[in-house]
């Protein structure tokens, strides 16, 4: 789910997803490079953020309860998506990902079970 492109067929007739997915793909990184950053998490711009960031560390532990780091693995695998996606698009060399979906299934499930799997 993390890692699929948004479809065009949407549910939300007054939003358009698939450009709202651009926009955090390409964007969402530069939210924490902030001076404000601090100022603003205390004013729960990051709230969300936040709750999605602990459902799927929660996920996490539920496969391997005594995984020492879900909210790192967690945040690694959401912002580790926005950013293949971005590199695969504008840098290439920076990924062996392509756009397609299914790599980046293969890649990060690869990744994450393989480290469950040690623990």
């Amino acid at each position: 789910m993390i890692t699929e492109t948004i479809d065009e067929k949407t549910t939300l007739s007054h939003i358009n997803e698939v450009k709202l997915n651009r926009i955090v793909v390409n964007e969402s990184f530069k939210v924490y490079f902030t001076k404000e950053v601090i100022s603003t998490d205390k004013k729960g711009f990051y709230h969300i953020y936040k709750r999605i960031i602990e459902r799927v560390s929660e996920m996490i532990l539920g496969v391997s309860p005594a995984f020492e780091y879900p909210h790192a693995l967690a945040t690694m695998l959401i912002e580790g998506s926005h950013q293949q996606k971005l590199f695969s698009k504008h840098l290439p060399l920076l990924t062996e990902i392509g756009e397609e979906d299914a790599q980046q299934s293969i890649f990060f499930s690869r990744m994450v079970f393989n480290m469950l799997k040690y623990e």
